[in-house]
């Protein structure tokens, strides 16, 4: 019971952290903070720090070859630095919601890759489960809300006086 308590807790707060750095991001770019400061070198310090400890604690010391070095920084650079830096540099333009679209379709669009480049073949409960969670994302992206024609501020105002 204690773990699973302990769970819910990590999970509240790496959402809450998740959400926040959205915020940041547009306070960020409006102090004219460029898309390499704010996302390059965050994740590129976070995925040194984080290999090193998790692959040394797992696998320990690794036997470094030329062509090793090669694919981790092949990987590295196309898989992590340049796809961050594109998503970084594209929230300069799109609104948060629009943002938030992008990313709950990230689901969809791995599991997409995944039929196409490694000829996948999903189960049918499994292409139900993607159809249920792409009518979702439609259904609260395009149903009018009540919300949309106050400022954030305006929100933040009322919320805080509940």
């Amino acid at each position: 019971m204690k773990r699973r308590w302990m769970a819910v807790g990590v999970g509240a707060g790496v959402t809450f952290l998740w959400a926040s750095s959205y915020i940041l991001n547009q306070f960020a770019f409006a102090e004219g903070i460029g898309p390499f400061w704010l996302a390059g070198l965050r994740y590129l310090v976070a995925a040194v720090t984080l290999g090193m400890v998790i692959g040394w604690r797992v696998e320990g010391l690794p036997v470094l070859t030329l062509p090793l070095v090669g694919i981790v920084l092949w990987l590295g650079v196309v898989n992590g630095a340049i796809a961050y830096f594109l998503w970084t540099w594209s929230q300069r333009w799109l609104k948060a919601y629009e943002s938030s679209v992008l990313n709950n379709l990230v689901l969809i669009q791995v599991a997409l890759l995944e039929v196409w480049w490694l000829a996948f073949r999903p189960a049918w409960w499994q292409v139900l489960g993607l159809g249920l969670v792409f009518a979702a994302i439609l259904y609260i992206q395009l149903r009018p809300s009540e919300t949309a024609s106050r400022s954030v501020w305006e929100m933040v105002q009322q919320w805080s006086l509940l």
